[in-house]
Parts: C-alpha cells; sequence; structure tokens
C-alpha cells in the first residue's frame, strides 16, 4: 500500500516530463523503458554518449527547450557518463541528470556528487532507491519551475508597474495635460510637416502675487479648459511650465498663425470670473517652424515680442539680430570663463579733480580683463559676465587688489557696485574685512552704485545700503539723470554724492540746455 502510494506520488510529479534515457545495454535498455514511459509523458532514448549528446542538442534545436532530465549508464564506450554529463552542462548549466552503474563503489559516488548530478542510482534498480531518486529529481525541477514562473510573474508585475509609472511621468499633476517629457517624445518621432505654437500668459507672476498662489492655480484650471476648446483638430495642447503652454500644430505656418490670432481674439472677448473677480487673460505667443529646437525658439520669439511690444504674436527667424547677439554673448561668456580661470582682473586707476583746487581728490577704479594678448574693456565682458552670474566674481577681484593698491600709494578710491552685487548680499562683510585687512578708513572708499539700483524698490538693498553708509562708506550714485533717474529715491538712498551722467557734462561749454540741466540737479544736490 505505501509503495503504491509513492509510486503514484512520483507519477503525479514527473507525468509531464521529457526525458532522455542513455544505455549502451540493449537488455537493459528495453527493460527500464517500458518503466520509465509509466512515469513519465516522453522517453527518448540513445545507446551510448555520442549518440546521447547528439539527440540531445537536435531535441533542443527541434522544440527550443531541453530534455526535463536525463538518465544515463556510467560506463559506455565513446563517452562515459560523467563525461557526457560534464559535456552536457557546458550546453546547459541547469541539466538534470541521474546516472547509472553497477559498480556503487566510493569513488564513483564522489564523482557523481562533484558534477553535481541529481542522484545516483545503483544497477540492479533497487525499487525504493529508484523512488527516492526520481521523487527527489522531479522536486527540484518542480521547485525552479515554480522560481521561473514567479519570477516571470513578478517581471511582469514590474514592467507593467514601471510602464504606468513612466506614463505617469508625462502627465502634468495639475492639468492633467501631457508635459514637456511627452513633447519632447513627440518631437523625436513626429513625421509630419508641425510648428510650435507657444503660449506664455502674460503677467500670470502678478496674479500670484496678487491673490495668491492656491487662487492662482484654480484660475489656471479654468484657464486651459477654455483653452483645450481652442485646440483644432490638427493641434495637440502640452503644458510646458507654470504659465507656458504648447500647441503642436500638423499643418503650415498660415495654420498656425491663424490659431494665434483666434487665441488672442477668444480670450479678449471671454472674462474669466473666479471667487467674484473678473480677470481677462493676454497672451505672449511665439511661433517656431524650425526643424529643431523649436521649444527653444519659440521662447526667443517670445522674448522678441516682449523687446518689441505692440506686436499680437512673433515668428522665430533664425536670422533674427536677437539671435545673432545672443551667440556673441555665448561666446564671449566661453572667453570670459577661460580668462577668469587665470585671474585677469587689473584694475586701472582714474583720477577724480576738485575742478576749483585742480588737486586729484581720489581714484576710480575701473576693471579690465587680461590675457597674454590683450586688454578687454567692460563693454566686452560685462553683459557676459552679468549673463553667466559671474560679475561679483570680478567685483571681488576689484575690492581686493583696489584696495592693496590704495593702500600702498595712500589714496582715496571709488569702486562701482552692481545689482548683481547686491543680490548676492556679500558685499557688506567682504568689505568690512576688506578695508580692516588693508587698514584703510571706509570713509576713503566711494561705493558708486547704479541709478537703476537705487530706483530699485528692494528692502534688502536698502538695507545693505544703510549698513555701509554706517560703518562709513561713502555712497555714490552714478550717471544720475540717465534714463531710468527718479529724484524721489534721493531720499531713500540718503547718497553722499552724485555722479551726473556725462551725457550733459560732455558738451556743458557750448549746449545751453545742458547748463540749465546741470544747474538744476546741483541745486537739487
Amino acid at each position: 500500500m505505501e509503495d503504491n502510494l509513492k509510486t503514484n506520488n512520483v507519477r503525479e510529479l514527473t507525468k509531464e516530463f521529457v526525458v532522455l534515457f542513455i544505455e549502451d545495454d540493449s537488455d537493459t535498455r528495453n527493460n527500464m523503458l517500458s518503466l520509465l514511459e509509466s512515469f513519465f509523458f516522453k522517453v527518448d532514448t540513445a545507446e551510448d554518449g555520442s549518440e546521447g549528446l547528439k539527440k540531445y542538442n537536435q531535441f533542443f534545436n527541434k522544440n527550443g527547450y531541453f530534455y526535463d532530465i536525463v538518465i544515463t549508464d556510467l560506463e559506455m564506450p565513446k563517452i562515459n557518463g560523467f563525461d557526457l554529463v560534464n559535456k552536457l552542462k557546458s550546453i546547459n548549466p541547469e541539466l538534470h541528470a541521474i546516472i547509472s552503474s553497477a559498480y556503487s563503489d566510493i569513488n564513483n559516488l564522489k564523482e557523481a556528487i562533484n558534477i553535481g548530478v541529481d542522484g545516483f542510482l545503483e544497477k540492479p534498480f533497487n525499487q525504493h532507491n529508484f523512488y527516492n531518486v526520481l521523487y527527489n529529481c522531479a522536486k527540484c525541477i518542480l521547485s525552479k519551475n515554480d522560481e521561473r514562473i514567479k519570477s516571470a510573474e513578478l517581471k511582469k508585475a514590474v514592467d507593467i508597474k514601471t510602464k504606468i509609472i513612466a506614463e505617469s511621468l508625462k502627465i502634468d499633476n495639475m492639468t492633467q495635460l501631457p508635459n514637456s517629457v511627452a513633447l519632447t517624445e513627440k518631437l523625436k518621432t513626429i513625421t509630419k510637416e508641425h510648428i510650435t505654437v507657444l503660449l506664455d500668459i502674460d503677467r500670470y507672476s502678478d496674479i500670484n502675487y496678487t491673490y495668491g498662489v492656491e487662487f492662482g492655480d484654480q484660475l489656471l484650471l479654468e484657464i486651459v479648459e477654455l483653452l483645450k476648446t481652442t485646440i483644432p483638430a490638427y493641434g495637440q495642447l502640452f503644458r510646458l511650465g507654470s504659465d507656458e503652454f504648447i500647441v503642436l500644430i500638423e499643418g503650415n505656418l498660415l495654420e498656425a498663425t491663424s490659431y494665434a490670432e483666434m487665441v488672442l481674439g477668444f480670450f479678449k472677448t471671454h472674462l474669466i470670473t473666479h471667487d467674484d473677480i473678473d480677470i481677462r487673460i493676454n497672451w505672449n505667443i511665439g511661433i517656431s517652424t524650425e526643424k529643431e529646437d523649436q521649444i527653444s525658439t519659440a521662447k526667443l520669439a517670445i522674448k522678441i515680442l516682449k523687446d518689441n511690444q505692440g506686436m499680437p504674436y512673433k515668428i522665430y527667424k533664425h536670422n533674427s539680430e536677437l539671435l545673432k547677439s545672443q551667440k556673441e554673448n555665448i561666446n564671449k561668456a566661453h572667453i570670459l570663463k577661460e580668462l577668469l580661470v587665470n585671474d585677469p582682473v587689473r584694475p586701472y586707476f582714474q583720477p577724480i579733480v576738485d575742478v576749483q583746487t585742480k588737486e586729484i581728490v581720489k581714484y576710480e577704479a575701473l576693471a579690465r580683463l587680461h590675457d597674454n594678448s590683450k586688454c578687454y574693456y567692460p563693454d566686452e565682458f560685462l553683459e557676459s559676465a552679468k549673463a553667466t552670474k559671474m560679475l561679483s566674481v570680478i567685483t571681488k577681484n576689484m575690492i581686493s587688489k583696489s584696495l592693496k593698491i590704495a593702500k600702498e600709494k595712500n589714496i582715496a578710491i571709488s569702486l562701482n557696485i552692481s545689482q548683481q552685487d547686491f543680490n548676492s548680499d556679500y558685499l557688506v562683510d567682504f568689505l568690512k574685512i576688506a578695508t580692516m585687512k588693508n587698514k584703510i578708513e571706509p570713509k576713503n572708499v566711494s561705493l558708486e552704485i547704479l541709478e537703476d539700483i537705487a530706483t530699485n524698490d528692494n528692502a534688502a538693498i536698502a538695507k545693505q545700503i544703510n549698513n555701509l553708509k554706517e560703518l562709513g562708506f561713502i555712497i555714490a550714485i552714478d550717471d544720475f539723470g540717465s534714463e531710468n533717474a527718479n529724484f524721489s529715491r534721493l531720499l531713500d538712498i540718503k547718497a553722499d554724492l552724485i555722479k551726473i551722467d556725462g551725457l550733459f557734462i560732455k558738451d556743458l561749454d557750448t549746449n545751453e540746455e545742458s547748463v540749465k540741466i546741470v544747474r538744476s540737479i546741483v541745486y537739487l544736490a
């Protein structure tokens, strides 16, 4: 009863297995075949190791998978059982093999263990041993199969999850529109003629500042719903950023400009009411027909549009003056970065003369950059330094080197200070330490501040200027009377000196109008 139960258990485990049985003795092979066929789905046979190796390869080539088990005799002509198993394992490292032999000496058992066979059967076969070997081998195979199935299912689940996450990364969380990732992917794969229309909400940041971010977000959702109604059948809407949207038009320039005009007209006639507040939305629209860099060129079109107020929309042209200017600035920025590595900053000193005593009262330190063969003037590097946020690096160099020379020559000096220097918020501490290090009284150092900084309503900058005044530095307003002049700011800045813009001074001896303006400024001062 127990043997029958064990036999049934083994057959249940092995009933779907396909087996290769290799035995050089024909009587043993025929006697064993009927027994093996009662356990396995299919049994192929081979007369020796060489034929077994050949059949193993043929089976895989035909079916795309290997035999589940190879049962082979040990002592065979041409290739013995151990050598055969080694050869088969080189083909299939996951081979399951059982070796049978009439000799069960300890050396054979050790060798069987070393090469990693699943069992060793002694001839003539012992029924109990046969069941145990077959049972253990079958359990091992099925366990590995279960692991493969679970691994495949896990991989499938991970692939599905990864795909879901990847797709979610292409959707803007707030508006549920395709985002910049989806747009980039679309631009890489689109084959039809297409044009990029960039829609930028005009002064959207003012809405956030005035009514709050939450109000702005809700308003943006309402704008999106209205914007969706304007999208033509040949267009697709993407959210690029905070207040920027892209409509990808599959068509020609005429269709793109018609769409731009329609959007402008539509929103002019549609007030959006949110929380009982009526808001009219205006757009800046840039259009790019370029085959490459459509997003960046559409943004350039927006920049040109904002610089030239009154235009309804702007079509990017690759030969525009702005693009030429930007390329020049990029080239200058590259040169500047290379220069700054070699500490090229040199202060040049321009004397400031008292017109009554004719004596030099101080020197204005002017920045120059030097390399081995050239001296660079401010108009060659200032804009690039501002654009690359490196202007403060130059200012710090100028302060350090100018104060050192001022100490050596025992002179008072004047230094130019930029908006970037104030925004970086380093001036107060840096100047305090630099003057102490060089034993220079702050009253002998004038800081020339551009008029556009003085008119910038910025509490942080005002605080820095006051701190510098308290330390004893002389505060001067440079180029006073230029295009950004605002006389009321004199009260805010409390400057010690005003430097009148050279525009009014250069022809003071011949131009009566200049005389009147300068006299008024002097009187006001």
